[in-house]
Parts: C-alpha cells; structure tokens; sequence
C-alpha cells in the first residue's frame, strides 16, 4: 500500500481528501431527520405547547393594550379639545356655572389684552406697507435721477469722440517730422491747440459729471440701506406682536378648558352647547368600552 501511495505521488495522483467527506445530499438528509425530530418532539410535548402558546398570547396581548391605551390617550385629548370649544362657546355666549367667577375676570383680562394687541399688530402692519410701498416709489425715483444723470452725461461723450476723431484726422495731415513744412501754414497748429483746449473741456465736464453720478449712488446707497434698517426694525416689531399675540392664546387655552370642564359637570342647559354635550358624551362612551377591552385581557 505504501509503494501504492508513493507511485501516486511520484505520478501526480494523490487522492483529494475532500472527496472522502460526507457527500451533500447525506448532510441535508440528516438536517430534514433533526427537523422531523424536533417537530415530533413539539408535538407531543403538551406542557412545552402550552408555554409557547402562552408566551405568544401574552405578547398579542401586550400589543392590543398597547394599541387600545394610545386609542384612550387619543380619545382623552379629543375631549380636552372638546372642553376647550365648550368653554369658548360659553364664554362668547356668557353662560355662567357657579365657580367659575374668576375664570370669567380671567378670560375678560385676557380678551382686553388680545384686542389691544391685535390693533397694534394691525398698526404695525399697515406701517410696515406703508414703508415698503415708500421704498419702492423712491427706488423708482432715484433710478430716473441716475438715467437722468447718464442721459446728460452722453451728449459730452458723443462730443468728445468726434473732437479725437478730428485731431487724429489732423494729425494725419501734418507732414512727419523732419520733412519740409512747405505748403503749410498756422492754421492748423491754431486748430489743433483749439481742438486740444475743447478735448480737455469736455472731458473735464464729463469727469464732473460722473464724480457727481458716484455721490448721488452714494447717497442713494446709503437712503436705501437706512430704509431698509426701519423696515426691518419695524417687521421685527411686528414679530414680536405677533408672539404676544400667541402667549395670549395660549393662555387663554387651559381657562377655556377649565370653564367647559365646569360646564360638562353642570350640564348648563343651552341649545348652542348641546351639540358639543353629545360629542362628549361619545367621546366618554369610546373610553369606557376602551378601558373595559383592556380589563377583559388583564
């Protein structure tokens, strides 16, 4: 066996020990028996049935708890809401239930604020558009003051491109330097010192001219930057208004619920409250059949 061995070797034949392995279908066969057992065992195990069964009817019951207290938590802030559009309702109505004097003066307090607040936010409102409106009259304005400024300005322009257009024309007529001057007179050493002191002029007037567009954006940026600093202070303002105005009704909120609550107890006879009575009474209903689903998987 061992000169066997040593002439596979020598040849290039040595058996592949993963070919003497256990072959797949033999693995999976042992797998399927190991399942059949387990199963056969789970089924005629009772007890082991029973704590399973029960170990996943108390999470299915966890879950319905769960899900019917978030309906209840549901239902409860919906009466809340309820109790707060009773109050309100009883309050613009002045249905009164003994014990709730002070929540009245409360509430009274309360509304004098809100409308003093609500006329100044309608004050800083309007003063609001009547600065951007202003903003943008005078924008309109100071741009027809630039193009204003840029019309007077093209004239000269215009002017001075034609006088260097005439002295190149000049300068093309003079002979070059050194050649003889015959044929020429003064004339147009007259002209062409004319035409340098107008070049001069004229573009002394236009750099005046844009020196004096330079200060009017200047001044321009610098009404535009001051305009925009009131609006903003005056928006800000209007921000602040505007969260008195939410504190306010945030206050008035727990009040208003307070009233109705006390009004839900009394059943204060009244045809504009008896819609909200019945929408609480559905309301109580709901969480009563809520809770006693949750006792009956206690």
């Amino acid at each position: 066996m061992a000169n066997e061995n040593a002439l596979l070797t020598r040849i290039g034949a040595v058996p592949d020990p993963a070919g003497e392995g256990l072959p797949y279908w033999a693995f999976w066969l042992l797998l399927c028996v190991i399942i059949l057992l387990l199963l056969f065992i789970f089924l005629r195990d009772k007890d082991l049935r029973r704590r399973l069964s029960a170990f996943l009817s108390g999470a299915r019951r966890k879950m319905i708890r769960m899900r019917l207290a978030a309906r209840i938590r549901h239902e409860k802030e919906k009466k809340a809401g309820l109790w707060k559009e009773l109050g309100r309702k009883a309050w613009s109505k002045d249905v009164r239930v003994e014990g709730t004097e002070e929540t009245f003066r409360s509430l009274s307090v309360l509304e004098e604020e809100m409308n003093r607040r609500q006329a100044e936010w309608q004050e800083v409102y309007g003063r609001i558009e009547a600065l951007e409106t202003n903003q943008e009259d005078a924008r309109k304005l100071r741009k027809t003051s630039l193009d204003a400024e840029e019309e007077a300005r093209r004239p000269l322009e215009e002017r001075l491109a034609g006088l260097l257009g005439r002295e190149k024309d000049l300068g093309k007529r003079r002979p070059p330097a050194g050649e003889g001057q015959a044929g020429t007179d003064g004339g147009d050493e007259a002209e062409a010192a004319q035409i340098a002191a107008e070049i001069a002029a004229v573009k002394a007037e236009i750099e005046r001219l844009r020196e004096r567009a330079l200060d009017t954006r200047r001044a321009h940026g610098d009404a535009e930057r001051a305009e925009e600093r009131e609006l903003r202070a005056w928006v800000k303002k209007k921000e602040e208004v505007q969260g008195r105005i939410i504190d306010v009704k945030k206050g008035s909120e727990p009040l208003y619920e307070n009233l109705g609550r006390a009004l839900d107890e009394a059943r204060v006879e009244h045809k504009e409250l008896a819609l909200v009575y019945f929408q609480i009474d559905n309301v109580e209903s709901s969480i009563r059949d809520l809770q006693a689903r949750i006792e009956k998987l206690s």
